[in-house]
């Protein structure tokens, strides 16, 4: 398999695994990938234009982002150190943002019903 790559300043070529670099300057392959991925980003979003999030949760508000943030910040706490008191943190906090969840979809839903 051959791939080559080439950028501004030269060319890199790739063939079983070895990297060939053709030019005075050293390329990385890092920098190459990069910069081809926000040229794609940017050439996507002047054809198609900016696409915008959509709701598909009404009920989602601003105190249901704070346990999700919350239940992450104790997932990422329990990975960098798994102690016993980290593991009973995540659960806990994912069990009390499962239930805020829940009880705000279901008024949500109560009101959606009563307003029929």
């Amino acid at each position: 398999m051959y791939v080559a790559i080439t950028c501004r300043i030269m060319t890199c070529s790739i063939s079983k695994g070895f990297v060939t670099y053709h030019g005075s300057m050293e390329c990385e392959i890092n920098y190459n990938y990069n910069y081809n991925k926000e040229n794609i980003k940017t050439s996507a979003k002047e054809s198609l234009g900016l696409h915008e999030m959509k709701w598909h949760k009404p009920w989602f508000d601003k105190e249901c982002v704070g346990f999700l943030d919350e239940r992450k910040q104790a997932m990422m706490l329990w990975i960098q150190d798994p102690s016993r008191s980290n593991v009973d943190n995540p659960n806990n906090v994912r069990r009390d943002a499962s239930r805020h969840f829940r009880d705000k979809k279901k008024a949500y839903l109560k009101a959606k019903i009563e307003e029929l």
